[in-house]
């Protein structure tokens, strides 16, 4: 007779033991392994029935010896990241690499990544998972400072850590933010606003950087009522964007740290009765697809997301099969201008 178990996690020793086997036994039986005669794989197989037992995946793989197949890939939670164009582009880099060396990912949100956390779950455990990929850092770089003691092999993507001896592949924010406010400088442009995006982060940080330093290498002053926001989120983009055309004199351009806050800052423009890019230029980041296609087409700083994704996938293999690799590797991508018709040539 079945033995009742309560509420109690039924676990392989006690399939074992109600089955009278060892738990080697248990252990080829669920994993389809070694020699089990048919009559006790028929017995083990009934108690693990009745006893609803589930095997711990883990140990699965742990025993079928598929850990240098598993990848984990970490991101900070925000709101919108499943339909997020960002997110998507960099998932489907790494999904690219994933995919042709038949690797399993196991995937993990979180507001708060730190090496305790990464260490503590069994899926970053390094027995388990032999790469991880961290996706940003949030503005915290404390967060991997203890990472390498904990014996991880991880990459950090679109955080560009210069000071740390960590693998790493960002963007050059700032360099872009350069090139596009230089480019509306070119264009007659001197009355140049800023909607920024979380300052938290070093995409906000270098972008807003760039923004400030094209201004003074032309000699043009900083305004602070030009510079507005502090969120990647569309609806703080209305706010800033109305904040602008409330000023006594509004700008006649504005870089906007994403495409989609781009779209809604021009929504506000027309709705005040004013055109895109007649009465005000803009500029966006990213190039998302709804750039190309936007009421006013949008021009916009193009950053190579897929590849990012792809070359730090490409680059944690590399690490896992050169353990005694110490050299770490530091990427810095480079963004392209992508000229539409949401700015005009002024003067």
């Amino acid at each position: 007779m079945v033995k009742q178990l309560g509420t109690k996690k039924v676990s392989i020793m006690d399939v074992a033991k109600e089955a009278g086997v060892s738990i080697t036994t248990v252990s080829r039986v669920v994993n389809r392994s070694g020699v089990v005669s048919k009559k006790t794989q028929e017995n083990v197989l009934q108690v693990i029935e009745k006893l609803r037992y589930k095997p711990d995946i883990s140990a699965r793989l742990l025993a079928s010896k598929q850990v240098g197949k598993i990848l984990g890939i970490v991101s900070p939670y925000f709101e919108g990241i499943f339909g997020s164009y960002y997110f998507s582009e960099i998932m489907r880099g790494i999904n690219s690499v994933s995919m042709k060396e038949e690797l399993d990912t196991l995937f993990h949100l979180s507001g708060h990544f730190t090496s305790m956390e990464l260490s503590n779950r069994l899926v970053f455990n390094p027995s388990f998972v032999q790469g991880v990929l961290l996706i940003d850092l949030d503005g915290d770089e404390s967060k991997v400072k203890n990472l390498k003691e904990e014996n991880l092999s991880f990459v950090v993507i679109n955080h560009y850590l210069e000071n740390l001896s960590v693998h790493c592949i960002g963007i050059d924010n700032r360099s872009a933010a350069i090139n596009a406010v230089n480019y509306l400088i070119e264009i007659g442009h001197r009355r140049i606003a800023a909607i920024t995006g979380n300052l938290s982060t070093q995409a906000g940080i270098g972008r807003l950087e760039g923004y400030k330093k094209s201004l003074i290498d032309h000699g043009f002053d900083v305004r602070d009522d030009y510079i507005v926001g502090n969120s990647f989120h569309p609806d703080d983009a209305r706010k800033s964007m109305e904040a602008l055309l409330n000023l006594p004199q509004h700008p006649t351009a504005v870089f906007v740290a994403s495409d989609e806050m781009a779209q809604e800052a021009m929504d506000v423009i027309f709705e005040r009765g004013l055109k895109v890019p007649d009465d005000i230029s803009m500029i966006g980041f990213d190039d998302e697809p709804l750039a190309a296609k936007a009421r006013i087409p949008l021009t916009t700083l193009q950053q190579p997301l897929f590849d990012m994704g792809k070359m730090a996938a490409e680059l944690i293999l590399d690490i896992i099969q050169k353990p005694d690799k110490t050299e770490e590797t530091k990427i810095l991508l480079p963004t392209q201008l992508i000229k539409r018709e949401s700015c005009k040539s002024i003067g």
